[in-house]
């Protein structure tokens, strides 16, 4: 009878401890960790966007703006313009203003790739999503202008420069003259 109550309680045992495989005996996939989250402090600034599921991947947002009063996003009076109409990426498209317009302009291209935030030299101007999350989640901004450049330009037939500027207000893009003076808020890749 000892024997036949000391079976039973050890098939209780095994067969209430729990099991770490899935119902077809595989080992379940870990979940991924975060490591960043929108709002995070973090590489210099304040995270807008995250790209990857495990926060490994997204943008940074400098924590205040790189111009008061604004400044032209391209050289006037300069024929032609960069080709920065696709998303290549936000520094891809920065380095190519700046390889248009010349380095030693005072334009935003360059006052965003000067920053140096937090100890980095990769800042650069924000792409339209970047813009779109800055204004999506501008409560984590503090204090915010009205409008701020992209390193995106519109796809027009306009000779001249026809970038994209975002309103902060209105929460939507839209081209202009390269002249116009409009502000800056650097951002950068994680």
């Amino acid at each position: 009878m000892k024997k036949i109550l000391f079976a039973l309680a050890l098939i209780g045992i095994i067969s209430c401890k729990k099991s770490n495989s899935n119902s077809n005996g595989t080992q379940p996939e870990p979940k991924p960790i975060v490591l960043h989250k929108v709002g995070d402090s973090f590489g210099g600034g304040i995270i807008i966007r995250v790209i990857s599921e495990t926060g490994e991947h997204g943008t940074i947002v400098s924590p205040q703006d790189q111009t008061t009063s604004g400044c032209q996003w391209a050289v006037v009076g300069k024929s032609g313009k960069p080709d920065v109409v696709g998303a290549n990426g936000a520094l891809i498209n920065t380095n190519k203003i700046l390889a248009f317009y010349g380095n030693n302009a005072n334009i935003a291209a360059k006052i965003a790739k000067d920053y140096k935030g937090g100890g980095y030299s990769d800042w650069c101007l924000p792409m339209n999503v970047d813009l779109q999350a800055m204004y999506k989640n501008r409560n984590l901004l503090g204090s915010y202008t009205s409008q701020y450049w992209s390193c995106q330009e519109g796809a027009d037939l306009n000779p001249s420069s026809s970038p994209y500027f975002y309103s902060m207000i209105y929460g939507n893009s839209l081209t202009g003259s390269g002249g116009a003076v409009i502000n800056v808020r650097a951002v950068r890749e994680y």
